[in-house]
């Protein structure tokens, strides 16, 4: 997903104070630019509001400017890392008896382009033992798994069910206050959700989780089959389920969803296709017979 945010400042340079003005703007509180204006120029301040050290955020700005110049070429693609303000720009005044005018654009990503996913790497299935679950939509569904999205899958949920870690990580990034949900793209970014990062760089995405339904906290380490929070009906959804992605940003700005291996009741190693019912192995392994008979799809 891409995200764009457009921050414009005009000035006369003679009425700037030599200590410098500040101004901030923050694209959905998370990644927020901050001017610095003094009397020969200003300086370009990016912040990581995602809230843990461990989060990185793969930045991209660019500028239409008057009576300045930057300090380095544009655009401009970066890694945005921790919590702190960092610079990364600086638009020196030209003419200091003219007007001056800046106008910044940036998309942003959380994740990191130089992620490489460990393909040695087995998934949990996302949810309790005990229950079982059908895949509504695979990889290359046709209702929304295209794009970016491509590998990507849905399990059947109803609303409420515990969702549960597929891979140790550490919580990224959560939403939780959402109420709305509908198959309408007004709602696309309305899902609440959790984001754990692997150990890899890579990030799983866990969506449409219920109102109120995250347990985690950013910053919180999860070991796998951890329980985060509950299934839900929330953003672009047709239906109550679980959306569950592993993914890499990139340097374009956009995510790069990977396909993912699956440990399931019969199969070590296996690709999740739609349509399946899958429940998580007991130990030992046991035949469908003795798994608990509820079909928990719809």
């Amino acid at each position: 997903m891409k995200f764009l945010l457009v921050c414009i400042l005009s000035f006369l340079p003679a009425l700037v104070q030599a200590d410098g003005e500040r101004s901030e703007h923050c694209s959905m509180d998370r990644v927020c630019v901050i001017y610095v204006q003094d009397e020969t120029g200003f300086d370009v301040y990016f912040r990581n509001d995602i809230g843990t050290m461990q989060a990185v955020v793969t930045l991209e700005i660019n500028a239409k400017y008057e009576n300045v110049i930057p300090s380095r070429d544009l655009p401009l693609v970066v890694k945005l890392n921790g919590t702190s303000e960092i610079k990364f720009l600086r638009f020196e005044l030209l003419d200091k008896k003219a007007r001056a005018s800046l106008q910044i654009s940036y998309n942003w990503m959380l994740g990191d382009f130089d992620a490489k996913h460990d393909d040695k790497i087995v998934y949990e299935l996302p949810f309790e033992k005990g229950y079982k679950y059908r895949v509504n939509q695979g990889y290359f569904g046709k209702k929304s798994h295209t794009g970016a999205n491509r590998y990507s899958i849905d399990f059947g949920m109803p609303e409420g069910s515990p969702v549960t870690a597929a891979r140790a990580g550490v919580v990224v990034d959560l939403e939780d206050q959402n109420t709305e949900g509908g198959f309408d793209p007004k709602y696309l970014h309305k899902a609440n959700f959790v984001k754990i990062l692997h150990k890899d760089g890579t990030i799983a995405q866990y969506a449409h989780l219920a109102y109120m339904g995250v347990i985690v906290k950013r910053g919180l380490v999860v070991r796998t089959g951890q329980m985060l929070g509950y299934s839900g009906n929330t953003g672009y959804s047709d239906g109550p389920h679980l959306h569950f992605e592993v993914y890499r940003a990139t340097i374009e700005i956009t995510k790069e969803t990977i396909p993912t291996l699956f440990r399931t009741e019969s199969q070590d190693v296996t690709e999740l296709l739609e349509g399946e019912l899958h429940w998580r192995r007991e130990a030992p392994s046991q035949p469908i017979s003795s798994a608990f008979e509820i079909d928990r799809t719809n």
